[in-house]
């Protein structure tokens, strides 16, 4: 279970990083994506910023199973999205 965790947030720190790699180059039009538990602001593709808040909710869970913490069900799908 441990090495679930550790794939998880290497996944995770993967994806954040490659998207904090592309801002530089992207428009200045921001996004805002959210879900349930996170509210993420990009000027990357909505496409993107979906699937980065989704992996964002699978950390959560991964990381709430592995602690056993309650109230970690994961919710894949997103809340609303509004473009700027």
């Amino acid at each position: 279970m441990r090495k679930t965790a550790m794939i998880g947030l290497s996944l995770c720190l993967s994806l954040g990083l490659s998207l904090m790699g592309s801002l530089a180059h992207a428009a200045d039009k921001w996004i805002v994506a959210q879900s349930p538990n996170f509210t993420v602001y990009s000027n990357v593709n909505a496409k993107a910023t979906e699937a980065y808040v989704r992996n964002l909710e699978k950390f959560r869970y991964i990381i709430g199973a592995f602690y056993g913490l309650s109230g970690m069900a994961f919710r894949g799908r997103m809340l609303s999205r509004s473009r700027g």
